[in-house]
């Protein structure tokens, strides 16, 4: 006879003071719950400020956490070996792997100026060719891309675009 495992759902909550990760069923049963602290920063009376970085880096600490209590959870449930779990990291942040190398980001700023193009450093998210690479020794951040609507069925790029991007990729490589 198969057991039926049920639906279980998984809620993060980011509050002042930590990141919680639970784990509810399909009747809004909580389960089980992580908590993770993170340090809170003063800079004047009545506000608090947060390391961004620290508070992604404990989202994913709960979540695996979470994880491995509800693989032991479900098991002790419905039986030893219901459940295995095996947690593998294939996304990284670049941003620890690209800052003693900073020069680089630096040249890329220069070359995107020299075309006319106002250079933008903002984090990125997601499982990227160059975070894999900066990960592997060959530091590889993100320069543009020069698209919009990205990974929906309007998602498209000017031939403008792409003509100012391979115009700093040139700048870029005069610079070595």
């Amino acid at each position: 006879m198969t057991r039926q495992m049920g639906d279980y759902i998984i809620a993060i909550d980011q509050s002042t003071s930590a990141t919680k990760a639970m784990l509810f069923n399909d009747r809004c049963e909580m389960l089980q719950r992580v908590n993770v602290e993170h340090h809170q920063y003063y800079p004047k009376a009545g506000w608090v400020e947060h390391d961004a970085e620290e508070i992604y880096a404990n989202v994913i600490a709960a979540v695996k956490q979470l994880m491995k209590d509800a693989a032991r959870f479900l098991n002790e449930k419905y039986g030893e070996g219901t459940v295995e779990l095996t947690v593998t990291d294939s996304y990284y942040n670049m941003l620890e792997k690209i800052q003693p190398h900073i020069e680089i980001v630096e040249r890329a700023k220069r070359a995107m100026e020299s075309v006319g193009m106002t250079p933008k450093t903002v984090p990125v998210r997601g499982g990227t060719d160059g975070a894999r690479l900066s990960y592997e020794g060959l530091p590889c951040p993100n320069l543009c891309t020069g698209g919009e609507n990205y990974h929906g069925r309007f998602e498209y790029i000017p031939v403008e675009d792409m003509e100012k991007c391979v115009e700093m990729l040139l700048a870029l490589v005069r610079t070595f």
